[in-house]
């Protein structure tokens, strides 16, 4: 099974994130968790979904804290997916709790398939288009 893939740095955090479109119609994110501009990474965010669909509520958060073992196991598993391709409509999976459908963050770009950190946590939503971490820190509020 052929798969092709791309490479970015989140927008928020400047960590590294690949992207793995795999050939059965499913796509992996893993985002390298590195601290402080670090090359040294222990831990990666990983995150699923029907390739070209990051963005309508499709994405599947997968472990947030991974271990090298742990992302690789997690790839496989997608690699092994049953594939999307000729079987019509995608319809949402039964056993994925779908993601409100978001735009991205208006301060710092994060989106629910890529969620930027609050609290050594994945962010939340506190409106439909500010997370938990920016409006924590007093980012994206409308102006007087």
């Amino acid at each position: 099974m052929t798969a092709s893939f791309e490479t970015d740095l989140v927008p928020d955090t400047l960590q590294p994130r690949v992207r793995i479109n795999y050939a059965n119609g499913w796509s992996a994110s893993v985002v390298i968790r590195t601290p402080d501009a670090s090359c040294e990474a222990q831990l990666a965010a990983l995150s699923a979904c029907p390739t070209g669909r990051w963005s309508d509520g499709m994405a599947e958060l997968g472990e947030q804290e991974a271990t090298a073992e742990q992302v690789v196991d997690f790839l496989n598993r997608i690699r092994n997916r049953p594939s999307l391709i000729d079987r019509g409509p995608l319809l949402p999976r039964l056993d994925i709790v779908p993601i409100e459908p978001h735009t991205a963050c208006r301060a710092c770009g994060c989106t629910p398939g890529d969620a930027c950190l609050h609290d050594r946590q994945p962010c939340s939503w506190v409106e439909d288009d500010l997370c938990s971490r920016c409006e924590a820190l007093g980012r994206g509020r409308a102006a007087a």
